[in-house]
């Protein structure tokens, strides 16, 4: 019985939320955020929103996903292959640091080259390398819930792997 990251399912817009009340019975939650722009017909204003819309992070025990799915505004938790999802822990390390670079866009693109960052807050991370729009961004992909994230970078920071050996 350890510890892992569960992913559940919310109603629109209840993330934060759900979140606090979590956090507030103990919880350790992790919910990636971006700063958007948003622009209304007077004004202009940056807000954070949730990075994939729906969905929270939870480490906890599995015995406990089914008191989490009781709490208001959590449709239900996320499966995978027939069980819950599980994220590895260094996957919510790489969403907390991607959060902190700025550039963060989400994709499922799936082609390129597995490269590992070599500088910088996100050094060691494996992924794919993407152009898009003429940038060029790293990718690591979530399979759980069948997203990518993506984020800008500067081209010499990375080293391509060799297929044989990259995870």
């Amino acid at each position: 019985m350890s510890l892992a990251w569960y992913v559940f399912y919310t109603f629109p817009k209840a993330e934060k939320v759900i979140k606090h009340e979590l956090e507030r019975v103990n919880f350790e939650v992790c919910l990636p955020v971006q700063k958007v722009i948003r622009q209304w017909k007077d004004r202009k204003k940056e807000l954070e929103v949730p990075l994939f819309p729906n969905y929270i992070f939870v480490k906890t025990f599995k015995e406990q996903i089914y008191d989490i799915i009781n709490f208001p505004k959590i449709v239900r938790y996320v499966a995978f292959e027939g069980r819950p999802a599980e994220l590895k822990e260094e996957e919510i390390n790489f969403m907390k640091s991607a959060g902190k670079c700025g550039n963060i866009y989400l994709s499922n693109l799936r082609k390129g080259d597995k490269i590992r960052i070599k500088s910088g807050i996100l050094e060691g991370y494996e992924g794919m390398l993407v152009e898009c729009d003429g940038k060029k961004r790293f990718g690591l992909l979530l399979r759980e819930i069948n997203q990518t994230i993506m984020v800008d970078f500067n081209n010499t920071s990375f080293e391509k792997l060799n297929p044989a050996f990259a995870n």
